[in-house]
């Protein structure tokens, strides 16, 4: 079942997680961040945080589905797109996909190339 939050709620609960990510307490912030991706499937910061999350407690599947899935959006900047690229390299070094890790390294050194020119 959807849970509808209100935007404050959204945006309260999504500090929280950040708190908790910032605390090293993973499991509760995944905790946050799945019970928010069941109401807002698509949001960049909950898609974002929670892969973050997943890498930190080496569930590098489960955090390369959602940087895949934060990669596909076209609103993100330069600088968000390259955060992605690397966080995705991350989780295919976790999994031990080298070449694909390589290739998203190359990915992330020519998007930040270009942030810096």
């Amino acid at each position: 079942m959807e849970t509808k939050l209100t935007e404050i709620e959204r945006e309260a609960l999504i500090l929280t997680g950040h708190i908790f990510l910032k605390s090293g307490k993973m499991n509760s912030a995944i905790s946050v961040f799945e019970g928010l991706e069941e109401s807002a499937p698509d949001n960049p910061a909950v898609l974002k945080n929670l892969a973050y999350a997943y890498i930190y407690s080496k569930r590098y599947s489960d955090a390369l589905k959602r940087m895949e899935k934060y990669l596909t959006r076209q609103d993100l900047t330069p600088r968000d797109r390259s955060r992605g690229v690397f966080m995705k390299a991350n989780a295919l070094w976790g999994m031990e996909r080298a070449e694909e890790c390589r290739k998203a390294v190359e990915e992330f050194i020519a998007l930040r190339s270009r942030l810096e020119t």
